[in-house]
C-alpha cells in the first residue's frame, strides 16, 4: 500500500511539473512575463528622469507625431481617454507638453512637446534602443525580423474585433 501512495505522489508530481512547464512556456505567460520584465527595466532606466507610468510612451509617440490630438494619442498609446487626461495634466505641469487649439476648435486640443519634452523624448528613445539591444542580444537579425513579423501577426489577430 505504501508503494502505491509513493507511485501516485510521484506520478502526480510529474504531471504537475509537466503542466507547470507547459504553463511557463505558454504564449500568455511568456508575453506577461516579458512585458513585466521590460516594464521594470524601462521604469528603472527612466526613473532618474522623474517620469511616471504612461509618460514615456506618450513622449515617445509625440516625438514622431508632435501636435497629435488627445484622441489619437489615447488610441496609439492604448490609454483610456480619462487616464490620458491625468497623464497629460501632470506632463503639462512638469513643462513637458503644451496643449493648443488648432483651427479654432475649442473642444479639441492638440498636444505639442516643449523643448524640455523634446529632450526627454530623446533620452527615452536612447533608453528604448538600448533596452531593445539587450533584449535581442544573442539573436540574429533574421531571427529578430521573423519574430517581429510573427509578433505583429499575433497583434493583428488579437485586435481584429476592435
Amino acid at each position: 500500500m505504501a508503494v502505491s501512495i509513493v507511485r501516485i505522489l510521484t506520478i502526480s508530481f510529474l504531471i504537475i511539473k509537466g503542466a507547470s512547464s507547459m504553463y511557463e512556456s505558454s504564449y500568455h505567460y511568456l508575453l506577461m512575463s516579458n512585458h513585466l520584465s521590460l516594464q521594470k527595466k524601462i521604469m528603472a532606466v527612466l526613473k532618474p528622469l522623474g517620469l511616471s507610468t504612461g509618460q514615456p510612451k506618450v513622449l515617445d509617440h509625440l516625438r514622431y507625431h508632435n501636435g497629435a490630438s488627445q484622441k489619437d494619442i489615447a488610441h496609439a498609446c492604448h490609454i483610456e481617454p480619462a487616464s490620458l487626461t491625468s497623464i497629460l495634466n501632470r506632463m503639462e505641469k512638469q513643462n513637458m507638453i503644451e496643449r493648443k487649439n488648432l483651427n479654432g476648435n475649442r473642444r479639441s486640443f492638440h498636444i505639442f512637446l516643449t523643448d524640455y519634452g523634446i529632450e526627454l523624448s530623446e533620452s527615452i528613445e536612447k533608453s528604448f534602443l538600448s533596452l531593445e539591444q539587450e533584449v535581442f542580444s544573442g539573436i540574429s537579425n533574421a531571427e529578430k525580423e521573423q519574430f517581429l513579423k510573427i509578433f505583429e501577426k499575433l497583434y493583428k489577430n488579437t485586435t481584429k474585433e476592435e
